[in-house]
């Protein structure tokens, strides 16, 4: 939500894109970096969640059913 909201308040906001380019990048790629970070966030703290991304990962799908 935090890294979110600055697009979001931005957006609304400067709705004629006035603001250079740069800014819209830079937020959006904060954006971006956190929703690839909160993937490993969330298999690191939740052990069903690692358990299955592990199987997937090697490519054991029957595991997973067995596991839920």
């Amino acid at each position: 939500m935090v890294c979110w909201l600055p697009i979001a308040v931005t957006f609304t906001i400067d709705y004629k894109q006035k603001l250079p380019g740069l800014v819209y990048v830079t937020l959006i790629s904060v954006a971006w970096i956190n929703s690839s970070i909160n993937v490993f966030m969330y298999g690191y703290t939740n052990p069903t969640y690692r358990h299955a991304f592990r199987c997937i990962l090697k490519c054991r799908f029957s595991e997973i059913n067995k596991s839920i």
